[in-house]
């Protein structure tokens, strides 16, 4: 199965809210998710995105200065260890995409009905996502949880649905 996970930011400068972002899509307690993707845009932008591949990034680590360099690397288009700046947006396709609008299905409920289909995304942000997708379905959640603890709620769900129990 792979999570592909598009947050819209302000600015992809922003350290401070871009670490927390990729710890919460990318980082287990001692090993880095493999199957996920993490995109980030800034505000009002198709084509300028920071890509975060699971399968291919190294060095990696929960600490912010250490996670910082690696941002501030790939943003100066020193593309390292699996964190790239694309300039001409990327083509990913999911079967169901989350998008979180605060309407529709609790998160919960959306992922108990799609959670087994082997390509899913969120998308949290505010204008169109980048991420293609066979089916699109507005979520929200039961409380106003900041944007990595989202996150963490989809990877804890989908990780569920994988281990056969569910959410």
């Amino acid at each position: 199965m792979v999570r592909i996970i598009e947050v819209e930011v302000e600015s992809l400068n922003d350290c401070k809210i871009i670490a927390p972002i990729i710890s919460a899509s990318l980082l287990l307690s001692h090993n880095i998710r493999k199957d996920t993707i993490l995109i980030l845009r800034p505000h009002r932008s198709k084509s300028k995105v920071l890509v975060v591949d699971g399968r291919t990034v190294k060095n990696l680590r929960p600490d912010y200065e250490s996670m910082c360099g690696l941002i501030k690397s790939a943003i100066r288009k020193r593309t390292r260890y699996g964190i790239v700046l694309k300039e001409n947006g990327v083509n990913y396709t999911a079967y169901i995409l989350y998008n979180v609008t605060g309407k529709g299905l609790n998160i919960v409920d959306a992922i108990k009905h799609y959670g087994d289909k082997d390509s899913q995304a969120l998308y949290i942000g505010t204008s169109t996502p980048v991420v293609e997708a066979n089916n699109t379905v507005q979520v929200g959640f039961s409380y106003n949880y900041c944007t990595s603890q989202k996150i963490i709620i989809f990877n804890y769900l989908i990780d569920r649905i994988e281990q056969g129990i569910k959410p």
